[in-house]
């Protein structure tokens, strides 16, 4: 499979992958059909193979795949790097990390740096539509709570890879308000009282300072 995609024979592909051929076999240096497919710029094969199976994270991790998924996505609007993004099982975090390996690529690839900052912008424009899409049907705090493969949220993802268009989305904001607020309404005088209570029973201050889980706290 892997000689048929580098000589980007779609048809000879399909044929192993419908005779139950595994298309995450890898050779002796760790490679798999895919990095075959984006290094010789076959899109059909890298189309065809983005839909099978394949091991997202691994595949991250590998700089030389993401530097040839750029390039394929030159002449087609980035459609193999979107591709990508969609089949893979957490979408928004995919996009979130594509943008910030790709940011962190365009410092080191100066002659290539314009086109790897575009597609940086690319992954990061993609990471706030489906977050917007997604908040639409679900709740935005679930999205944001929800963990990666190394169990980080992706609200910590999201910081961590300096995704700014994304934090500054509507709904990471009402979110981080709500964290910021504690979710409590008060009107002006509640928190003046509460503000006193504390300060003439100190217990009450330390009590509401322990991490019990208190939207007071």
């Amino acid at each position: 499979m892997h000689y048929s995609t580098k000589a980007g024979h779609l048809n000879v592909v399909k044929l192993f992958v419908n005779s139950s051929a595994d298309a995450q076999a890898e050779t002796k240096e760790g490679k798999v059909p895919l990095c075959f497919a984006a290094a010789h710029n076959h899109i059909d094969c890298l189309r065809f193979l983005l839909k099978q199976k394949h091991d997202t994270h691994q595949l991250m991790e590998d700089r030389k795949f993401i530097f040839d998924l750029m390039v394929c996505g030159k002449a087609t609007k980035d459609e193999p790097l979107q591709e990508f993004i969609l089949q893979s099982p957490a979408p928004i975090d995919t996009a979130v990390k594509l943008s910030s390996l790709y940011r962190d690529m365009s410092e080191k690839e100066k002659e290539r740096a314009k086109d790897l900052s575009n597609v940086a912008v690319f992954a990061e424009k993609m990471a706030v539509e489906l977050l917007g899409i997604a908040a639409s049907e679900y709740n935005a705090a679930l999205l944001l709570k929800a963990k990666d493969h190394r169990g980080r949220p992706l609200l910590d993802v999201l910081i961590e890879n300096e995704q700014k268009e994304v934090v500054s989305y509507a709904s990471v904001q009402r979110y981080l308000t709500e964290i910021w607020t504690g979710r409590v309404d008060w009107s002006s005088w509640k928190f003046l009282f509460f503000a006193i209570v504390v300060f003439i029973c100190p217990p009450a201050w330390f009590y509401f300072s322990l991490p019990l889980d208190s939207r007071i706290g």
